[in-house]
């Protein structure tokens, strides 16, 4: 409870919204805050540079079952990445393979969760790009996870994590 605690001070020093539950057998964790982009002056050449290093044209998804995490990183993709196009995926089964088939025809980076937590389904990021690369994906690829829990942690260290 330390923890908890611990975030629920931090979280409230820096405006953030904390919220813990639990239905059934597992806990949920969400972390809400606002935030506000800004962008480089137009006319300024060098900082737009600065402030956008990926080519124009970029097709970007991501695949989580949170509706938090999709909406975070949806919103900090696009002020990121301005001039590409910024797709998330994962509310649902069909979404999953709405993503597959995204990634496939136009996906230039993908972002998968590791632990696609949905009704009827116990999909894993790793597993549905290795399912990709034998269809020919072959572009860059991240797998994200908030499990730190030893074993989790020991395969992202075997995978390649750094």
């Amino acid at each position: 409870t330390l923890g908890l605690r611990h975030i629920g001070l931090a979280a409230r020093a820096s405006g953030m919204t904390a919220e813990l539950w639990q239905e059934g057998d597992v806990v949920f964790f969400e972390l809400c805050f606002s935030s506000v982009a800004t962008l480089a002056d137009p006319g300024d050449a060098a900082a737009g540079q600065a402030a956008c290093p990926f080519p124009p044209g970029l097709t970007i998804l991501g695949l989580d079952d949170s509706n938090i995490a999709r909406s975070t990183l949806e919103t900090n993709l696009q002020n990121v990445v301005p001039n590409g196009t910024v797709l998330m995926y994962g509310k649902d089964l069909d979404e999953v393979e709405e993503f597959k088939r995204t990634a496939l025809e136009s996906g230039d980076i993908l972002i998968l969760d590791e632990n696609v937590d949905l009704p009827g389904a116990d999909l894993h990021g790793s597993v549905i790009l290795k399912e990709l690369i034998q269809k020919g994906y072959d572009e860059f690829a991240c797998i994200r996870s908030g499990n730190s829990d030893p074993s989790a942690e020991a395969l992202s260290t075997r995978s390649g994590a750094h």
